[in-house]
């Protein structure tokens, strides 16, 4: 589960127990059952469940995140790509996986909720239209992400977030990137990758890292 970026919504992914697994044989029911995805109202402490998938193949969940208007929900996943939700329709609308991508763990909305951004293991930043799943457009991060050390998973992303006010996408892979979130154009490169955490300030000019034991403030645009 994780709150929307203004903190109203609470976007929840369950499914079956798992925490007695000894064996690969114990996640058998996980692989194989179902997933339900539910949306918190935090204001009202309203809880409806939105949608649950019967699976022909697993979901390995890492990621699920509401729109700030609560109008979607967004899932990334280990093994499944990116999938969203309708809320108001209470329906699956659509899961897309690129060809090339070996996972799509990392996912964030836009603040109007329009837009889907993911990245993953192979090193590349997708933009999606939330309502659709069309690639709008995509960009390497690492300059040798294409050289296919991306198999290797050393080009992986380990966060991803979207500026309050929408401007900036930021990525953390073998640096930590930050995007023009509509055109994709590289604003900013700091050579602190993999950090475990990123979080821009309300004002949305200033980004902070953390990794184990330290951290960074950026200034976005000098």
């Amino acid at each position: 589960m994780d709150l929307s970026e203004n903190g109203r919504f609470l976007a929840i992914a369950l499914v079956p127990e798992t925490t007695n697994a000894q064996s690969p044989a114990d996640y058998e029911p996980f692989f194989n059952n179902y997933l339900q995805v539910g949306l918190l109202d935090c204001k009202t402490g309203e809880l409806s469940w939105v949608a649950t998938i019967n699976k022909i193949q697993s979901i390995l969940v890492r990621r699920i995140i509401a729109s700030n208007d609560g109008k979607h929900i967004v899932l990334g996943s280990i093994d499944h790509g990116v999938t969203v939700f309708d809320v108001p329709a209470k329906k699956h609308l659509w899961s897309v996986r690129p060809p090339s991508a070996l996972n799509l763990n990392y996912v964030a909305f836009s603040p109007d909720g329009k837009t889907v951004y993911a990245g993953g293991s192979e090193g590349r930043l997708y933009v999606f239209d939330a309502t659709t799943g069309k690639i709008l457009r995509s960009a390497w991060a690492a300059a040798n992400a294409k050289s296919g050390a991306a198999m290797a998973g050393g080009n992986r992303f380990s966060c991803l977030v979207v500026s309050p006010d929408g401007k900036y996408v930021a990525g953390s892979t073998d640096k930590t990137y930050v995007w023009n979130a509509n055109t994709l154009e590289l604003i900013r490169t700091c050579r602190h990758g993999r950090v475990m955490g990123m979080q821009f300030s309300p004002n949305s000019k200033k980004l902070a890292l953390v990794w184990p034991g330290e951290y960074l403030v950026l200034e976005i645009e000098k």
